[in-house]
């Protein structure tokens, strides 16, 4: 039976290992090299963890909010919204962490070739709410931007509040025949 748990911690102790190889930032010739070995073994295993940096060497200096106006036949609209994340316990922001990384990345131009393919997901997936049955014509989507406030100096400050959205941009009309 001690076999058995050895060799369960032995496991533990090297898959942690290859995710801080893999998942931290390069210091080295020596953790590149290493990087680079462990890298077609995670992903091979679907274990890779992608980079860790949250905040360096270049922090997030926005947030984003997307929404959409979905025109449907006969003249009627609905609207999307992305989540609200500071309406969200940390629970569950824990839990959409991705969908909130997925809107931040939407918003910027760099990603503007994913823009079509957002505006058709909401075409086929958001009904209007009064006549589920019609059909969207045109998806316009458009962005709202917040800047991030610098950290504080005192760590003991309270966070700064509600972000103030202060830049609104259509990224994408898309239309879709009758």
């Amino acid at each position: 039976m001690p076999y058995k748990r050895y060799t369960a911690n032995v496991l533990i102790v090297a898959v942690a290992g290859l995710f801080l190889i893999d998942g931290l930032p390069v210091f080295g010739e020596a953790h590149l090299a290493a990087k680079r070995a462990v890298h077609p073994v995670l992903c091979r295993a679907g274990l890779w963890q992608g980079s860790w940096q949250l905040f360096a060497p270049e922090p997030q200096k926005s947030t984003t909010r997307l929404s959409a106006r979905i025109d449907y036949e006969g003249g009627r609209s609905t609207y999307w919204r992305s989540p609200d994340w500071s309406k969200m316990s940390p629970a569950e922001r824990f839990g959409t962490f991705r969908m909130q990384e997925y809107v931040d990345y939407l918003g910027d131009r760099a990603n503007a070739a994913a823009w079509p393919a957002l505006a058709n997901y909401l075409a086929r997936n958001v009904r209007h709410p009064m006549d589920p049955q019609a059909r969207a014509l045109k998806v316009t989507i458009s962005a709202e931007y917040a800047r991030t406030p610098p950290p504080a100096d005192d760590e003991a400050q309270a966070p700064p509040g509600p972000a103030a959205f202060d830049r609104f941009e259509t990224l994408c009309v898309r239309g879709y025949a009758k």
